[in-house]
């Protein structure tokens, strides 16, 4: 399963404010039955301005860190065995996600499983979604 780019067809902004039901009803009248059609989802700010819906997370990462001496020589421990061994300590350190939101509908009868949906995902990742919006 794969949508082609020339398939997918940018509507812009999803504001029901900027766009009445009947309207955006009738935007989808001359689309065929393989036409993708991708929405950028749209907030409110606190001036009342309309901005990009945007997700911000932060996922912490648990990280192995070796530890140095005070000239910055990383510290190792030799076992009785032998072997070299690092002393090290574990920190948290966070990777900070900042993602748009984007509103994808599919052809009719074109996404039906749950595979088929992964496999979507993946292709949307391998291309970039950037290339889908800049259509």
């Amino acid at each position: 399963m794969r949508a082609e780019l020339g398939d997918i067809i940018n509507f812009g902004e999803w504001n029901i404010n900027k766009r009445e039901e009947n309207f955006f009803i009738s935007s989808f009248a001359g689309l065929n039955d393989k036409d993708w059609i991708v929405f950028r989802a749209t907030d409110t700010d606190d001036k009342g301005d309309i901005v990009p819906m945007t997700i911000r997370r932060k996922s912490p990462r648990i990280m192995h860190v070796k530890d140095k001496d005070e000239r910055g020589n990383e510290i190792t421990i030799t076992e009785k065995d032998g072997t070299v061994k690092y002393k090290e300590h574990i920190e948290t350190w966070y990777t900070r996600f900042i993602s748009d939101v984007f509103l994808f509908v599919a052809p009719a009868n074109y996404i039906d499983t749950e595979e088929n949906m992964h496999e979507l995902l993946q292709a949307v990742e391998a291309k970039g979604l950037q290339q889908l919006i800049n259509l």
